[in-house]
């Protein structure tokens, strides 16, 4: 399977800066991996292994470490640029970010990927796009079902890193020759 990424798309509510910090990278992947996560299956597909919160973690301390990691990298980035004092103040406006829906089968997407890996021919073959992927449960199963092209797309940038890695643990790349991408 090939890989992609739009990593300069803005979500909805997302600055450049906030973009920027959660491309995907050994960074972002240990925090969509971090130890508030578990690799297990989703509940509706045993067969796709993927890195969810943990049962009876809170996903505000999930959220809490997501605030944290873009915090120190705004940090980083400004020492790197030297940034002015108006720019240091525009850019700890932008530090509300979305919770980390990423790290939670949503129902909805479980139904849709069951339906899929029971009637693979609906996606064998053709171009997918998942909108509103979230961990990428949907896109997982079109690109395990034979689909050839796969899209996951989520206003989070943390949502593409945590649909590839979630690709890695499904074993997507050997088991499919499906092109993945993220938007």
């Amino acid at each position: 399977a090939e890989s992609s990424s739009s990593a300069g798309a803005l979500g909805d509510g997302w600055t450049a800066s906030q973009v920027a910090a959660f491309a995907d990278s050994p960074e972002t992947r240990a925090l969509v991996t971090c130890d508030l996560l578990e690799l297990k299956p989703a509940e509706l597909c045993p067969e796709l292994p993927m890195y969810l919160l943990r049962d009876g973690d809170d996903i505000v301390e999930l959220w809490a470490r997501t605030e944290s990691f873009f915090e120190r990298a705004r940090s980083a980035d400004a020492k790197k640029k030297r940034a002015s004092p108006l720019e240091l103040e525009t850019g700890a406006r932008d530090s509300s970010l979305h919770p980390p829906y990423w790290a939670v089968p949503w129902v909805g997407g479980q139904g849709v990927a069951r339906y899929i890996l029971d009637h693979p021919e609906v996606v064998r073959g053709k171009t997918v796009l998942d909108v509103g992927s979230g961990c990428g449960v949907a896109a997982l199963a079109a690109a395990r079902a034979g689909a050839s092209s796969v899209c996951a797309n989520d206003v989070d940038p943390l949502a593409a890193v945590a649909f590839f890695a979630n690709a890695e643990a499904c074993d997507v790349a050997r088991l499919s020759e499906t092109t993945l991408e993220t938007s």
